[in-house]
């Protein structure tokens, strides 16, 4: 079981779920949350890698974000009940509009950066840190691959791409990405 920590440096700072493995570390984690934030699941993922041996840091991106994690776990319920979902849906999109501005990617990358270099700081663990995140966190895993040259894999589930094409071949580290084939709307966004 892991613990939640203060990380930053000194121009950012985060909360964010540190599971440590039982022995020496095999190599380090950076795990995005879904658009819900930071919740049970995401915690038991990261714990699910330490007990692999992996150190898992799993950030807070919603602090901060202007109070979005407030209704996450209201709205989570409401999205998976069908008589419930279209009273939600206003709240929902209101909910998400400040996780679209530019303001928030920036300080969603600068706080995958400190955690992305709190594990760099681990001895042992110098160019063995990996991402991975689901949903949202698939979009942010690929905005880590495009910021961070010293990321040395990327393991998006279902996130946007949202880069020109130089961005993407730029990336340093192999992407290995998950989508549903029959989405149609997200798999014709995706580089060629």
């Amino acid at each position: 079981m892991g613990n939640m920590m203060a990380l930053g440096n000194a121009g950012t700072s985060v909360q964010a779920y540190v599971s440590e493995p039982a022995g020496p570390p095999k190599g380090g984690l950076v795990v995005v949350h879904e658009v819900w934030g930071l919740v049970r699941h995401t915690k038991d993922v990261a714990d699910r890698f330490a007990a692999e041996g992996y150190m898992a840091v799993a950030p807070d991106l919603l602090s901060g974000a202007g109070g979005v994690a407030d209704l996450s776990g209201e709205l989570r319920e409401a999205a998976f009940d069908p008589q419930q979902r279209s009273i939600a849906q206003p709240r929902l999109r209101k909910h998400m509009a400040p996780m679209r501005s530019p303001e928030y990617a920036k300080h969603a990358v600068a706080a995958l950066r400190v955690c992305f270099d709190h594990l760099e700081g681990v001895p042992g663990l110098a160019g063995r840190v990996a991402a991975t995140g689901f949903c949202l966190g698939g979009t942010y895993t690929f905005s880590l691959a495009v910021a961070e040259p010293r990321l040395r894999a990327a393991v998006p589930f279902y996130g946007h791409a949202e880069f020109n094409d130089a961005e993407l071949r730029a990336i340093n580290c192999p992407v290995l990405a998950f989508y549903g084939g029959q989405d149609s709307a997200l798999m014709e966004e995706l580089p060629g």
